[in-house]
């Protein structure tokens, strides 16, 4: 089975060697390419913590002018893999709520107080609001910096678009709705 992997470059070539495990094919085609921002002005004035949704927010923290106020900081991972990619940048005080972003708001309300001060989210510009929605419903002065940004790849490599064409892809793994309308147009 040949299953096209969607994902920027290195997070699909991360896809691809699972699905190797699996006995699958995988073809690595990425409809976007990540930008990390490294020069956004965080407003940190207040924040206890800092909440991070994915690898990339990680890596454009660690790139930020502000690097090491950053890392003095408790972050709070949505899962192991943020956790760790956090640690192997110098975040010493690092969580990892081990799930999804359910599992990090849970975890931000039940370890953090809104009266400590404002919780830090390093988000992607596409992003849902859902930790939005459930940590200032707790009552927490939440502060989006939007750190990263997916853009679009021009075209899709000639011989991918042939083999969609030639239905010789059995599969497409999409990650995200602007990754399935960037694959439709």
């Amino acid at each position: 089975m040949r299953v096209l992997v969607t994902r920027a470059e290195d997070q699909g070539r991360a896809t691809e060697a699972r699905l190797a495990a699996a006995g699958l094919d995988g073809v690595v085609a990425p409809l976007t390419r990540i930008v990390l921002d490294g020069d956004v002005a965080l407003p940190l004035d207040g924040v206890q913590a800092i909440a991070v949704t994915s690898l990339n927010g990680v890596a454009a923290l660690a790139l930020n002018d502000d690097a090491e106020r950053l890392r003095a900081l408790p972050l709070y991972a949505v899962g192991d893999k943020t956790a760790a990619a956090a640690r192997a940048r110098g975040f010493a005080r690092v969580v990892s709520a081990n799930g999804d972003r359910r599992a990090l708001a849970a975890l931000l309300i039940g370890e953090r107080r809104p009266a400590d001060g404002a919780l830090l989210w390093a988000a992607g510009a596409d992003r849902t609001a859902d930790l939005a929605t459930d940590l200032t419903r707790a009552g927490f002065d939440l502060r989006i910096a939007e750190v990263y940004r997916s853009e679009p790849v021009a075209d899709l490599r000639n011989a991918v678009a042939a083999d969609l064409a030639g239905g010789r892809i059995d599969a497409v793994a999409v990650y995200s709705p602007r990754s399935a309308e960037i694959l439709v147009e």
